[in-house]
């Protein structure tokens, strides 16, 4: 419920704002017109199939070489034993001798892809609202380059069909399909179907969605009021239009996100197509929706998981917020709606880098505009040890079923100076323990149950 005092001192323009498949296997994002050069083996091909997920990773500053930090050697041993190991990069890389965006968001390099793949990633997810930053040619730099260093990588592409796309790597039965999505990324980031002769826009495979606002009966009348509310004939007591946005009157004040059906069933449908080519479906959704503030995701999301698992998806791993939310079993599926931070050089990040999904916007100034689109927002402080605690989920397989979930906590530095923060490492016993517990408590919102046994989290058989 948002009463009408809620409105009352608000800058008038939140107030006027408020009211207003192709399958590709082993290879998903191409440079230039070329197929990506990818080696799509698993390790360990006599052993269970075992994946290992993480969130969003931003690296700029370089690694320590094996040996030199045994926190951050725990992480890379625990990633180097799995099958697969993912995660999800929240940047551009290209040539660092290139110009840049003044006081952008910070771009990696190739050493950056190598650092990745020296710790054990295989699949890097580029649907996100920072792949596309530097457009077409930051697109196809990323592409270069993370092929260079040998990571497969899946959710951007020179059009939609590659974006969309799955990476397939392995062999039957531990063949897997890897599928990425976002809800958070600007319209302009968005990729586009090529049509005959018309050629599609580069960008990332997205999940749109719209709002449906309503006001309670108060709000509704003081609004309707604004000399800005557009009444179209007929009933102006159950409609009218603030700032080009349709408002309703309802018994509460509240936004709803409804996703666009038409990206819902494009999805599904890839995901269905990489189920009959693959043992197991990895679906990465990066959704910040509805503000990095919330420990829980926006029901639709959360709806788009269980059609996902529906439609044959095995495993969704989710970041975006860059805290961790809870995991939720579906139908023997595993449902991670955020992983949170995996590596987050967030020093690094210039003060105006960041949109609004970077800034802690809330629900209603994202979904109803209450600030310029694509407005450049300052980022928070990242103070609180939420954004620098996260886990590694690695989940073992009897055949196409999960038969266990591991969460082993991870620390990025939470006790040193921001600039020393980002890099991953095992978390001690004390730190562990209050991840998981934190980890638990989220999760029991979904029904699910997770015990702690040295250190680690798990979660039995779905």
């Amino acid at each position: 419920m948002t009463p009408l005092a809620y409105w009352i001192g608000r800058p008038a323009r939140t107030v006027i704002a408020v009211a207003s498949l192709a399958v590709a296997c082993g290879s998903c994002g191409r440079s230039g017109d070329q197929d990506q050069v990818a080696t799509p083996a698993l390790r360990g091909s006599n052993a269970p199939l075992t994946i290992a997920a993480t969130g969003d990773s931003l690296i700029v500053k370089p690694w320590p070489e094996a040996g030199k930090d045994t926190g951050f050697d725990d992480v890379v041993a625990l990633l180097q034993r799995a099958s697969l190991a993912i995660t999800n990069l929240e940047q551009v890389l290209r040539d660092p001798s290139t110009s840049a965006r003044p006081n952008g968001w910070p771009v990696g390099s190739l050493s950056s892809a190598r650092a990745l793949q020296h710790a054990g990633f295989t699949v890097a997810t580029r649907a996100n609202n920072h792949a596309a930053d530097e457009g077409e040619n930051g697109l196809r730099a990323t592409s270069d380059l993370l092929g260079k260093a040998g990571l497969l990588h899946a959710g951007a592409g020179n059009d939609l069909d590659q974006a969309r796309a799955p990476v397939v790597l392995g062999d039957p039965p531990r063949r897997v399909a890897v599928v990425a999505v976002t809800t958070s990324a600007t319209d302009e980031a968005h990729a586009t179907r090529t049509r005959d002769e018309i050629r599609g826009r580069p960008g990332v495979s997205a999940l749109r969605y719209s709002a449906e606002i309503t006001a309670d009966a108060l709000t509704y009348a003081a609004l309707a009021q604004l000399p800005q509310a557009e009444h179209a004939s007929g009933d102006p007591a159950s409609s009218f239009r603030l700032a080009g946005r349709l408002v309703k009157r309802g018994s509460a004040t509240a936004v709803n996100l409804i996703a666009d059906q038409r990206d819902v069933d494009d999805i599904l449908n890839t995901i269905t197509a990489a189920r009959a080519r693959a043992d197991v479906v990895v679906v990465s959704v990066h959704s910040h929706e509805p503000g990095n503030l919330s420990d829980a995701p926006a029901a639709f999301v959360r709806e788009f998981a269980h059609q996902a698992i529906d439609r044959g998806a095995t495993i969704i791993t989710g970041s975006g917020p860059r805290q961790l939310r809870g995991i939720e079993i579906y139908k023997g599926g595993v449902i991670l709606y955020s992983l949170g931070n995996f590596a987050f050089d967030a020093a690094t990040i210039p003060l105006n880098a960041g949109d609004d999904y970077d800034a802690n916007t809330n629900l209603i100034e994202q979904a109803i505009g209450s600030s310029a689109p694509g407005a450049i927002r300052a980022l928070p402080s990242f103070d609180e040890p939420i954004w620098w605690e996260s886990v590694i989920a690695t989940l073992t397989f009897d055949g196409s079923a999960v038969a266990g979930i591991r969460l082993h906590p991870i620390d990025l530095g939470t006790q040193l100076s921001v600039s020393e923060r980002g890099r991953p490492r095992l978390a001690t016993s004390t730190r562990g323990l209050e991840i998981l517990q934190r980890l638990a408590e989220l999760s029991k919102a979904y029904g699910t149950t997770m015990r702690i046994e040295n250190g680690v989290g798990v979660i039995d058989r779905p």
